[in-house]
């Protein structure tokens, strides 16, 4: 029952067994049970509208839904003073996890562009005439918040991304993509990571980036 109908019946309580004039036993009996009615009928209509408040904000907790977020940066390869560009798009999978931490799959670019004379900045997947790392990934991961008690819309996590890697036109192999991330706003974030292509040249990116979440 809500504070109030439980305020109206206590008033009416009052006044009925401290009322001056005389009132027969039958009265009181009429009385009390009108009042008795009143209290149920309150205490039904407020329950079913308190349950569903919890349901929603239960659901609201523990089952968001799945959202997009794209992400652009720098690639350096740190061992050939090589530098260039990499970009992502991630779709973060619904989770029942009231922290948030759950699957998500993500499609990633990066490349890396030549150094060899007569190639540009965009020379890619052209059967090996220049020396660029172009690569593309398709992969699975798992995002895991760090936090326990972070600011509104702000967090720490750490993922790990584990999928296919293909450079260049005939290199297909194992692409992992474990990084650390800080969630400063609603949609705004910073990630931090490496990227590993366990090919038949193998290498190794770090990368830098800002994203968006939709």
């Amino acid at each position: 029952m809500s504070k109030g109908a439980t305020e109206r019946v206590i008033f009416f309580y009052f006044l009925l067994f401290n009322f001056k004039e005389p009132i027969t036993k039958q009265i009181k009996i009429t009385i009390m049970k009108k009042l008795f009615l009143l209290a149920a009928a309150a205490f039904l209509l407020q329950s079913p509208a308190s349950a569903q408040t919890g349901l929603d904000a239960q659901q609201a907790a523990y089952q968001p839904k799945s959202h997009f977020e794209i992400g652009l940066g720098g690639a350096v390869r740190v061992n050939f003073k090589r530098a260039g560009l990499t970009g992502n798009l991630k779709w973060v999978l619904p989770t029942k996890d009231e922290d948030g931490n759950g699957f998500l799959i993500t499609a990633k670019a990066t490349h890396l562009p030549a150094t060899n004379k007569g190639s540009s900045f965009f020379s890619a997947f052209n059967e090996g005439k220049a020396n660029n790392i172009s690569a593309v990934y398709l992969m699975g991961g798992y995002r895991l918040y760090i936090l326990d008690n972070p600011k509104p819309n702000s967090n720490l996590f750490f993922e790990f991304n584990l999928g296919i890697a293909q450079v260049g036109l005939n290199n297909t192999g194992l692409g992992i993509n474990p990084l650390f991330g800080y969630q400063f706003s609603k949609h705004f974030g910073l990630t931090l990571g490496v990227q590993a292509l366990i090919l038949k040249n193998p290498a190794h990116l770090g990368e830098l980036g800002l994203s968006y979440r939709f």
